[in-house]
């Protein structure tokens, strides 16, 4: 395999190589992604990393802060407890996407773009979606120290397309170190 790249998402020219992996990973050709991922990079707290071979994008991470308003953030609100969303969308970072070309895939890439885009972030906690039955995006997630919040979210009021909503705290900042105290 030749030499992959993480690089900061942060300029429009990465845009249309995203939004065509998105196309590809999904089997979802709508001309729609495009607003749509463009709207989120204007997001506050956004941040996004892409994987790069060859001039090629084959992998991207990216989210921002889950603010009330934001379309998913309130889908998730009016899911969620009182409790359970007081807990996980307050000071949250919400992990939009994550994809790998599937010809890249079981290389690390997915985790090494999950740690990047975690990395250092100024967040209490964090939130993401993905499907019940994506067995592989479960098992990254759960190696990751993720925690499942809820197992029956139905973002397209689908009962055959449920979703699962994990959390997961993040640190940000090191713990305190130990002192030595005599006695």
């Amino acid at each position: 395999m030749n030499k992959i790249e993480i690089l900061k998402w942060d300029h429009e020219s990465f845009l249309p190589s995203v939004v065509s992996l998105y196309q590809t990973v999904w089997n979802d050709w709508s001309e729609s992604h495009l607003e749509r991922i463009k709207r989120h990079t204007g997001y506050k707290g956004f941040r996004g990393y892409v994987s790069v071979a060859d001039d090629r994008v084959i992998g991207y991470a990216y989210g921002y802060s889950s603010l009330s308003g934001q379309y998913y953030h309130e889908l998730l609100n009016d899911h969620l407890s009182s409790d359970d969303s007081n807990d996980w969308l307050s000071d949250c970072f919400e992990f939009v996407e994550l994809a790998v070309h599937p010809k890249y895939r079981k290389h690390g890439i997915g985790g090494r773009l999950h740690d990047q885009l975690l990395n250092d972030l100024p967040f209490e906690r964090a939130v993401l979606t993905t499907q019940s039955n994506n067995w592989p995006a479960i098992s990254l997630y759960r190696s990751k120290g993720w925690v499942i919040v809820s197992d029956s979210f139905l973002p397209y009021d689908d009962p055959e397309q449920p979703f699962i909503i994990f959390g997961k705290a993040l640190s940000t900042s090191p713990p305190a170190p130990f002192k030595n105290h005599t006695f």
